[in-house]
């Protein structure tokens, strides 16, 4: 009996449906050519001054705020280990073990530390640059898909995005993954993008890959060779990697891995069972970590790419335009684009462990196919008259939701809300007013300013003050100061911080299942200690205490209390009846 593999009506049909989705693909959707593009000239280095001044703006400034808990503690306090054990081998979170990432982004906050002192400063300084270089690799590479002007409005759309703007002030291991899976796949387009695959770039694109696996593993390899590969395929006139193009380039990405690997297995064998089965395999399968259905990232991206997300309806419309004069428009390297875009968003829609973070690699391809809707916009500028005001409100909206949500849980007064409120309003009031030929380019104008403002203000404002409200020993700056200070102990019974290990000098007690007798004895032989404490547990550590213990709470959060404990040694050490 004949078998799918050996009748050839099978291979027929197969060979006829991929013919036909490439004729689709390459004549009908994306036909036209990549935009031939000028050497480095003036307008390249100014599109490029231009980025980093106000990337720089955004990203640099205002970086001390206290960490987020629980990732941004985490992170921060797995690179000070690194540096005080000094095993650059290892990942250790309070001295434990860690094998849930390897270890390339904490080598960089390491070495930050080393530069600039251990401080949330320098931790949040390597995602800071790391979101400037992601910026600039989307111009510098995409200029070669889309053309210069569309790749620079990309890049400042990418810029302007409200989760890229967020997470390039976040310690997280996210971002320098998506620099590295945005770089290997320009570049492997480059490698393809003719008839004849060429090496270097290939090769290039693999060790970039490579860094991608050292910073989270192979998830770098899955977001990188299919879309490159599917792309190749079903465009006209690319080199179509065979076997050994694919096992060189894994060879190249192993290879930039191997040696830390070797390494970790000789000093524990369990670390490439623990993070390939437990924290890839069984996240993806079991959703054993961050559960959620199907359509939880649709929400997650219309957020993430505000202000740009109503653009995308008007953009898929503009994709699937088949007027000559519209399919003339569209270049090959969108199809690269689209897939990637969609490919990565698909892949952790599928997986049932999700978290925000995981799709943001995908956005400097939306900022990308952004840059282009964008062109096209500005070269028919009388149709989209409505577009500034469009975008001012959803700004608008999502500012004033933010600081009204900022405002409930008192992280604002109400009266940074009517603000807020108050210019987008007028903002949106002087947009419909415009008139007049420059109407559109004032209007864009004045969009940008808004949709800047938002970001820093969500940036340096918003997200410092939730940091403040939700981390312990975060509410004043001598508290911290306190910490700091090595003379004064500090204990969270019940519940472990990061962010007090990374922040706190002195003795910790911090034992997850510590019992109320065993924080007594801690806090009688320390004459003063800050205690970060649930509010029923700090009702049974007051009734407990012995006498001659005096309990100040300095601060209040969603977590419970921060206590000055301070106690004389001359009364008796015996605890209440």
């Amino acid at each position: 009996m004949n078998t799918v593999d050996d009748n050839p009506g099978w291979r027929h049909l197969g060979r006829t449906v991929s013919s036909r989705a490439e004729t689709f693909w390459s004549q009908r959707l994306f036909p036209a050519a990549a935009p031939i593009v000028n050497k480095t000239d003036k307008r390249f280095w100014l599109c490029v001054l231009t980025l980093v001044v106000l990337s720089a703006c955004l990203f640099l400034p205002n970086r001390s705020f206290p960490l987020l808990e629980p990732d941004e503690g985490r992170r921060a306090e797995i690179s000070r280990e690194m540096l005080v054990n000094d095993d650059w081998i290892a990942c250790t979170l309070n001295q434990q073990p860690y094998y849930d990432k390897p270890p390339l982004f904490h080598w960089l906050v390491a070495l930050s530390y080393c530069c600039f002192g251990t401080c949330e400063a320098s931790a949040r300084l390597v995602p800071a640059l790391v979101a400037i270089l992601t910026i600039l690799t989307t111009f510098v590479l995409g200029r070669r898909l889309i053309g210069q002007r569309a790749a620079f409005l990309g890049a400042l759309a990418l810029m302007l995005m409200g989760g890229f703007a967020l997470t390039g002030r976040l310690v997280g291991l996210d971002g320098t993954l998506t620099l590295f899976i945005t770089a290997a796949l320009l570049i492997a387009h480059e490698a393809v993008q003719s008839g004849q695959l060429r090496w270097r770039w290939w090769l290039t694109a693999a060790v970039l890959c490579g860094l991608g696996i050292l910073t989270k593993g192979p998830i770098a390899l899955v977001l990188v060779l299919p879309p490159v590969l599917v792309h190749a395929r079903l465009s006209a006139g690319t080199a179509r990697p065979r076997l050994i193009h694919l096992l060189a380039f894994g060879a190249t990405a192993a290879l930039v891995a191997t040696p830390w690997v070797i390494l970790a297995l000789v000093r524990d064998p369990r670390i490439l069972s623990e993070f390939l089965v437990e924290h890839n395999l069984r996240r993806f399968a079991d959703g054993i970590a961050h559960e959620e259905a199907f359509w939880y990232y649709l929400p997650v991206l219309a957020v993430a790419c505000v202000p740009w997300s109503p653009l995308f309806p008007f953009f898929l419309r503009q994709i699937m335009r088949m007027e000559p004069v519209q399919q003339a428009r569209r270049c090959r390297p969108l199809g690269l684009l689209l897939l990637w875009s969609c490919w990565c968003v698909l892949f952790f829609t599928l997986s049932r462990g999700k978290l925000p973070l995981y799709i943001l690699p995908a956005l400097p391809a939306f900022a990308l196919l952004t840059g282009w809707f964008l062109e096209q916009i500005l070269s028919e500028a009388r149709q989209w008259t409505a577009l500034p005001p469009l975008i001012v409100l959803t700004v608008g909206v999502g500012w004033v939701a933010a600081c009204i949500w900022s405002w409930r849980n008192g992280l604002i007064d109400v009266g940074s809300c009517v603000v807020v409120g108050v210019i987008a309003a007028a903002a949106l009031v002087l947009l419909i007013s415009l008139k007049g030929r420059w109407a559109m380019w004032a209007g864009l104008g004045l969009a940008a300013v808004v949709v800047l403002g938002f970001n820093i203000d969500t940036a340096h404002r918003l997200l410092p003050a939730l940091a403040r409200h939700r981390a312990p020993l975060a509410a004043t700056a001598e508290l911290r100061r306190l910490a700091r200070s090595g003379k004064t102990a500090v204990a969270c019974p019940a519940q472990t911080w990061s962010s007090i290990t990374f922040t706190c000098r002195g003795d910790i007690f911090d034992l997850e299942s510590g019992t109320d007798a065993q924080l007594l004895a801690f806090l009688e032989g320390h004459r003063h200690a800050l205690v970060a404490i649930s509010q029923p547990a700090f009702a049974r550590l007051k009734q407990q205490a012995p006498q001659g213990y005096n309990f100040t709470v300095v601060q209040t959060s969603t977590f419970g209390h921060v206590v000055l404990a301070e106690h004389d040694p001359t009364y008796a050490s015996s605890p209440k009846p």
